[in-house]
């Protein structure tokens, strides 16, 4: 390993591009005070990764740009390029030369070049390690660096035998690696709660969803039975009031002919009091005869004297009118009986023939009284019977009255017959009245049989309704625990998204830059590689293997996006993130020969970049990662491949 020249321009004083060649042996550079050769080792510092701006001689690190003079204007950038022989491979660098560069620019951003690739400050300092080069080195020593070395610590000391001895490099290993287990350590346990809370999720959820599938099921079976049920009820409803209309229609006409039969019979129980009154007009005509009759009586007994000679010529013919009175009499008896049988008949009618039946009641008192009066006139024909034989004279004026009496008890008796004709008409009304109003008691009957038939469907309807019912509030309960668990899902993913969302695993730096991406700070900025690929769940270990933490790159539009977000870290002290700019950034991917070979092995399952998604510009990024790794099923298969 020999140095072989370095290139400075813009760095402190060296504003145009100056080369210094190193030949084998000793090179020198001598010069008065202050002619900048300390800029030299200073320049040398800088390129292998030199951070301190004490050792630099610096109050900030835009000093190292050239800072201009009266006649010369200050420079934007500083750039060192220093160029190692490696033919030896004493660099673990796979090329003869090594040139390794260091950029700075005023805006505050920094690279890192070898043989004019990007690489970052970690893999210069991992390519100096153990060869005594580097910032930790002890090749190059200054003012007062060995006193520093001999009067430093044993643990300061420990660093330079061990970077002499050549093992530096695997205690900085060592160190990383134990920061990248402690990291993963973290992130295991960060894991394995993300993976219990899961976990504790499985089974609610799986039950949960079976309980939503059922629920949507009887949900459906529920609603095409409501909808069976109103239309079924619809139709039934629909037949059975068309049929109740029907039924009323028909009532309501037998309920008109009733009202009309009741007022006929009204009308008939009017003129039957029109009648009882005739009737009564004719008793007082009667009553009149009588007391005519009295009058007569009367005048008898004072024509007694004057008819006694007559008796006895007579008593033959008076003999002859008692027989005749008496078979009146008995035929009034006869007629009284049929009068007594007609009233006890008529009392049997209904409320609404009281008032007829009373009427009759009083006619037939007033006939008894009739009677009584007929009896005392026969009686006292008798008494003038016994007078007759004074008063032959007047005795074909009193079979004239008795004729006329004879006539009366006759006009009578036919009236009665009439009364009894009226009442038997009105028995045959109130028997067809009983008849239509047994017909309607039936209908009555048939009717409040046919409503409990309706009430007792209508309660058949209303315990399946309930049962329904219950099923319903059975699925509203269900539904209101799968709501309470969707809620409880809800939360916790709000809580992953709130995860999610703080960039919950990211390192400081890339947590930073997307903060202020997210305020529109920084522009340009697409965010981590992770949330630009989508995986496939099967193959999310064997690609997360495969990235490491180039999954925490953070992607961006252009390099001065790039930059930016840089100068943002380093002006906030937020720690380093690796970017790859879109413009900056071209994949490789396997050629078609290596595809082909690697799909004849066993176990081969696909080129990483391949079983990936992206967006068209992100392919550049995911090749640049993933384009050259081969995904085997496990690691026997990959080590055979």
């Amino acid at each position: 390993m020999i140095l072989k020249s370095l290139e400075l321009q813009g760095f402190k004083t060296f504003p145009d591009k100056t080369t210094l060649s190193f030949e084998r042996g000793i090179t020198s550079v001598v010069g008065p005070n202050g002619s900048g050769k300390s800029n030299i080792s200073d320049a040398m510092r800088w390129v292998m990764g030199e951070q301190s701006l004490r050792t630099l001689r610096c109050s900030k690190m835009e000093d190292v740009i050239f800072g201009g003079t009266p006649q010369r204007k200050a420079l934007g950038f500083a750039e060192v390029t220093l160029t190692i022989d490696n033919a030896d491979r004493a660099l673990p660098f796979d090329n003869d030369q090594v040139a390794i560069t260091r950029r700075y620019y005023r805006s505050g951003e920094s690279e890192y070049l070898i043989n004019k690739s990007t690489v970052r400050l970690r893999d210069v300092n991992e390519l100096f390690m153990d060869t005594g080069l580097g910032r930790d080195g002890y090749s190059i020593i200054g003012q007062g660096k060995i006193d520093s070395i001999v009067g430093a610590k044993s643990e300061d000391r420990r660093e330079i035998f061990e970077e002499a001895a050549g093992i530096s490099r695997f205690r900085y290993r060592k160190e990383e690696s134990e920061r990248r287990l402690l990291k993963a350590e973290e992130n295991l346990v960060r894991l394995r709660d993300i993976l219990a809370e899961l976990e504790s999720r499985v089974g609610p959820l799986k039950e949960q969803a079976e309980k939503a599938e059922k629920f949507i099921r009887y949900d459906g079976e529920k609603k095409g039975l409501e909808i069976g049920i109103w239309l079924e009820t619809l139709e039934r409803s629909g037949r059975a009031l068309r049929e109740q209309e029907e039924k009323i229609g028909t009532i309501r006409a037998q309920h008109q002919e009733i009202e009309e039969e009741l007022e006929a019979l009204a009308q008939r129980a009017e003129e039957n009091y029109r009648e009882t009154n005739d009737c009564t007009a004719a008793m007082d005509r009667l009553r009149g005869e009588a007391a005519g009759l009295d009058e007569q009586a009367l005048r008898v007994e004072g024509e007694t004297g004057v008819l006694q000679n007559e008796i006895a010529h007579n008593a033959q013919d008076a003999q002859r009118l008692e027989g005749q009175i008496q078979a009146a009499q008995q035929s009034h008896e006869e007629a009284q009986k049929d009068m007594d049988q007609k009233r006890e008949d008529m009392a049997r009618q209904e409320a609404r023939m009281q008032r007829s039946r009373k009427e009759l009641v009083d006619y037939a008192a007033r006939l008894e009284e009739l009677r009584r009066d007929a009896d005392q006139a026969t009686r006292q024909l008798e008494e003038a019977a016994a007078q007759l034989a004074g008063v032959n004279a007047s005795l074909s004026e009193e079979r004239v009255r008795m004729s006329s009496l004879q006539s009366s008890t006759v006009e009578v008796t036919r009236r009665a017959q009439a009364v009894e004709e009226s009442a038997r008409q009105n028995r045959e009304r109130q028997s067809a009245a009983q008849e239509e109003c047994q017909e309607l008691t039936e209908m009555l009957d048939s009717l409040q049989r046919d409503i409990a038939a309706k009430e007792n469907a209508v309660k058949g309807w209303q315990m399946r309704l309930d049962s329904r019912k219950s099923r319903v509030q059975s699925a509203r309960d269900a539904l209101d625990r799968l709501t309470l668990d969707a809620n409880e899902q809800l939360r916790r993913a709000r809580l992953l998204e709130d995860l999610e969302r703080n960039l919950e695993g990211f390192g400081q730096s890339v947590k930073a830059v997307m903060k202020e991406a997210g305020r529109g700070l920084l522009r340009g900025i697409c965010g981590p590689v992770t949330r630009l690929i989508t995986v496939p769940g099967e193959y999310a270990v064997a690609l997360e293997t495969a990235l490491g933490a180039a999954m925490q790159n953070i992607v961006t539009e252009t390099d001065g996006d790039a930059k930016a977000a840089i100068r943002f870290l380093q002006s906030r002290d937020q720690g380093r993130a690796t970017f790859l700019p879109l413009t900056t950034v071209k994949g490789r991917t396997l050629d078609s020969r290596d595809l082909r070979e690697l799909e004849s092995m066993p176990g081969y399952v696909g080129a990483a970049s391949e079983l990936c998604g992206c967006e068209d510009k992100y392919r550049g990024v995911r090749d640049s990662l993933l384009g050259r790794v081969a995904v085997a099923e496990d690691l026997d298969s990959a080590v055979a491949i």
